[in-house]
């Protein structure tokens, strides 16, 4: 896992932008959406093997939430 594509996902949760963290970050857009293209797929890849989900997560989390 890239520490540059971990750090461009933080700006962009951050400044809820793609295009103000690129500017910020000194990156085009495309090359930020690149990273955290990289990023969700090294996760989804890291979860699949694990035997979770993304339907997995959502139900833990939803049935989490219901159980309050």
């Amino acid at each position: 896992m890239d520490i540059k594509n971990l750090e461009s996902f933080r700006v962009v949760a951050e400044l809820r932008s793609f295009t103000r963290a690129a500017e910020l970050l000194g990156f085009t857009q495309s090359t930020v959406s690149f990273q955290i293209r990289q990023l969700e797929e090294e996760l989804y890849e890291a979860l699949n093997s694990l035997g979770v989900g993304i339907m997995g997560i959502g139900g833990s989390a939803t049935n989490d939430a219901g159980a309050g």
